[in-house]
C-alpha cells in the first residue's frame, strides 16, 4: 500500500524551506507527498518524482474571497486539502510566529486545530516556537501540540517550553540531513557569498519592527563588505537572494548599484533561487560565507567554508548556543557598529568532527515519521 503524506509548509521559493521539502522527498523516495501552492513557487520542485503539486489559483476572485475568509477568521478551501492524506506534516522553521494582539484571531492555529481533528496522523518537524507575546498564546499551543503525534523542535528554547509533553522532542536543524554521508568540500574559489535580507520586509514581522532602524545602515555596511573583500584579493563577491518574494533581491540591487568602482562592479555577481541544485552549487564553492539568512549559516557549516554570522532574530543564536557552537553571531545593531576588519575577524571554521555529529543528531527530526512510515 502506497503511503500518502500533505505536506504544509512555506512554499515562497525560499532557499531554506525549499530544502527542507527536498530533504524530505529524498529520505522516503517510496512514500508519496502533495503539496498546495502557487504554480511561480512550486514549479522549483517539478523535478521531484515522489511529489504532487496542487496549484493554488492566484486570480483576482480567488484573492478577493481568501482575504474575506481570513478577515472573518474561516478556513479557504485550501486549509482543508490535507484532510484526505494518510498523515499530514508541517515542516519549517520560523512557523509559529504568532499574533501580537490579545484578540488578534490566530487563523494559523484554527487551521491546526481543525486539520488534527480530522487527521490524527499529524508531525510537526524542524521549527521553533514565536515570537509570541502572551501566556495564553503558549497555553493554546500546549493544548494543540498534545494532540500531535510529534513535534520536534531545532532549538533548546523552544523545546523547554513544552518539554512536559511526551511527543515533544528537540534536535539539529533538518538541513543537517542534506549530506549524510561524509562528503569533502574542501576545494574552495577564493569567492565571498553574501547572503542577505531586506529589514523592512522583515520589519513587518510581529516582534521584529525595530529592525527597520537598521535598513540604511545595514545596506551601507554590506557594500562597504563588498569593497573590503575585493580590495583583500578575493576574485568575486556573489549577491545572494534566498528569497525575491520577501525582497532579498532588492537588497543585493542596492549593493550592487552603490558600489562604485567600475573594477569591482565586474568582480560582483547577483545570484537569484531559482533552482535548488544550482543554489547549492553557489554556496558549495565559497570559500566564505557572510550569512544574514539562518541557512546561509547552517549551509556554510555543511559546505565547510568559512562563516561570518549577522542575527536579525533570537533564533539564530539560540540555535548556536543550543548546538554549543563557536560561531560568534552579530547582531544587527553590532554588525552596523562595526568595521569591515572587525566583522572579518568573527570568521568561524566548523570542525569536521563537529559538523558530522551534528548531521548524526539531526536525524532525530525524523525519528516518529521514520516509525510512522515504516507501518505501512
Amino acid at each position: 500500500m502506497e503511503l500518502n503524506l500533505f505536506v504544509q509548509g512555506y512554499w515562497e521559493k525560499n532557499l531554506g524551506d525549499d530544502l527542507f521539502l527536498y530533504i524530505l522527498c529524498n529520505k522516503y523516495p517510496s512514500t508519496h507527498f502533495s503539496i498546495s501552492g502557487k504554480k511561480k513557487n512550486t514549479k522549483i520542485f517539478a523535478a521531484i518524482d515522489n511529489l504532487d503539486i496542487i496549484e493554488q489559483k492566484n486570480n483576482i476572485l480567488t484573492k478577493i474571497m481568501n482575504k474575506g475568509f481570513s478577515k472573518l477568521g474561516l478556513l479557504n478551501p485550501y486549509d482543508k486539502i490535507g484532510l484526505n492524506y494518510s498523515g499530514y506534516i508541517e515542516i519549517g522553521g520560523s512557523i509559529f510566529i504568532l499574533p501580537n494582539k490579545l484578540n488578534q484571531v490566530d487563523l494559523w492555529l484554527k487551521r491546526r486545530k481543525y486539520i488534527v481533528e480530522n487527521n490524527k496522523n499529524y508531525f510537526v518537524i524542524g521549527s521553533n516556537f514565536g515570537p509570541f507575546f502572551f501566556h495564553e498564546q503558549i497555553e493554546e499551543y500546549r493544548n494543540f501540540f498534545s494532540k500531535l503525534i510529534s513535534v520536534n523542535f531545532r532549538d533548546l528554547k523552544s523545546y523547554n517550553m513544552f518539554s512536559e509533553l511526551s511527543n515533544v522532542n528537540v534536535a539539529p536543524d533538518v538541513i543537517f540531513n542534506l549530506y549524510n554521508e561524509n562528503t569533502n568540500f574542501l576545494k574552495k574559489e577564493k569567492t565571498v557569498v553574501i547572503s542577505v535580507i531586506d529589514l523592512e520586509v522583515k520589519s513587518k514581522s510581529p516582534g521584529s519592527e525595530d529592525l527597520i532602524k537598521f535598513n540604511k545602515e545595514y545596506n551601507n555596511k554590506l557594500v562597504e563588505l563588498v569593497n573590503y573583500y575585493l580590495t583583500n584579493d578575493y576574485d568575486k563577491v556573489i549577491l545572494m537572494s534566498f528569497c525575491d518574494n520577501e525582497g532579498d533581491l532588492n537588497t543585493c540591487n542596492f549593493i550592487y548599484d552603490n558600489v562604485n568602482n567600475i573594477e569591482f562592479k565586474e568582480k560582483i555577481e547577483i545570484f537569484s533561487h531559482n533552482n535548488i541544485n544550482k543554489s547549492l552549487e553557489v554556496l558549495k564553492n565559497a570559500s566564505l560565507v557572510i550569512a544574514s539568512r539562518f541557512h546561509a549559516m547552517i549551509l556554510g557549516w555543511i559546505f565547510e567554508s568559512s562563516t561570518i554570522v549577522i542575527g536579525y532574530s533570537d533564533k539564530t543564536k539560540q540555535t548556536v548556543d543550543y548546538l554549543n557552537i563557536n560561531q560568534q553571531v552579530l547582531s544587527i545593531s553590532e554588525f552596523t557598529d562595526m568595521s569591515a576588519k572587525e566583522i572579518d575577524k568573527s570568521q568561524y571554521l566548523i570542525e569536521k568532527a563537529t559538523l558530522q555529529s551534528l548531521k548524526e543528531k539531526s536525524e532525530v527530526q525524523f525519528k516518529d515519521l521514520d516509525a510512522f512510515v515504516n507501518t505501512y
